[in-house]
């Protein structure tokens, strides 16, 4: 027997998934249009303590896709050591002059293209700031073998009840960098 409204759960939850990120993702990537592009470090170092609000300077994280993350992996000091380090607790989460770099997929969040050039997306704050994500219920799945049982079919409802809002426009800014 195959329980197939757990495999379709789990294909709906990933969909809802996607669907949040999308949400959340389109008001920051309007904030690549007037993006500084980065040549170095420097340049997050004056987005990160100066450009950003500081009040949001002590909770900002970094949030880059792939390739923005290995550009950040890349960059070593003086003595060629990586600027990036990693948490000695948790061997996945990486940071840069304290503040986290949160990795997004590709896939999840792209790259910009500005004609032949194509760049690697930063924003650096404050997210929670930034934005107010509503959602009544989560995702909500139900199943009724009754609505189709003329015709030996089981149908399956899937609702998902959510929202996102730029409460805070100052506690964000987005940088990106030349791949």
């Amino acid at each position: 027997d195959v329980d197939v409204i757990s495999v379709i759960g789990r294909d709906i939850a990933l969909a809802a998934t996607r669907a949040e990120n999308a949400q959340i993702l389109t008001p920051l990537s309007a904030l690549l249009t007037g993006a500084t592009v980065m040549t170095s470090h420097k340049a997050l170092n004056t987005a990160l303590f100066k450009t950003l609000d500081g009040v949001y300077e002590p909770t900002a994280k970094i949030y880059t896709n792939q390739d923005g993350f290995l550009w950040l992996a890349n960059l070593e000091d003086a003595n060629n050591r990586p600027l990036m380090v990693p948490d000695v607790t948790a061997p996945h989460k990486y940071y840069y002059r304290g503040h986290e770099i949160i990795k997004l997929p590709n896939l999840t969040l792209a790259n910009a293209v500005s004609g032949s050039d194509t760049y690697a997306p930063f924003f650096i704050g404050d997210l929670a700031a930034y934005m107010t994500f509503f959602e009544r219920q989560g995702l909500e799945l139900s199943a009724s073998s009754e609505y189709l049982w003329e015709k030996y079919g089981y149908a399956i409802r899937a609702v998902i009840r959510f929202g996102t809002v730029v409460t805070d426009s100052n506690a964000m800014i987005a940088l990106k960098v030349k791949l």
